[in-house]
């Protein structure tokens, strides 16, 4: 019977170069005959209360009938200020920017807030 001895440096060298190599081949620049992933982007609301879905290959993937980062419960005024904030957060998301958060001085860089 062989004697089998342990090296847990090894072990551990290969778990870590195991994440490592995950992480380089999920978040790897994209070729150009790669495809990208579909987002669609669907406005709600009306008169002065407007809110946006964003679908990820037919899927739902965020509901927001809010502002984010302005507390309450305060809808866009405008499909227009809606529409600018989903197309933000979908630049954000094909710059693998996850999760995709949108701060205030996102929402005064698209004229949302003062």
């Amino acid at each position: 019977m062989p004697i089998i001895i342990k090296n847990h440096k090894i072990d551990w060298l290969i778990a870590v170069g195991s994440a490592l190599l995950f992480l380089v081949l999920v978040y790897a620049p994209r070729t150009n005959n790669q495809k990208e992933i579909p987002i669609l982007i669907k406005t709600f609301g009306q008169q002065d209360r407007w809110g946006y879905d964003l679908y990820v290959s037919g899927s739902l993937y965020i509901h927001q009938p809010n502002i984010p980062a302005v507390g309450g419960d305060i809808g866009f005024a405008t499909e227009a200020d809606a529409r600018k904030v989903a197309e933000l957060m979908v630049g954000k998301m094909r710059k693998n920017i996850f999760p995709p958060a949108v701060t205030v001085e996102d929402l005064r860089g698209v004229g949302i807030v003062e």
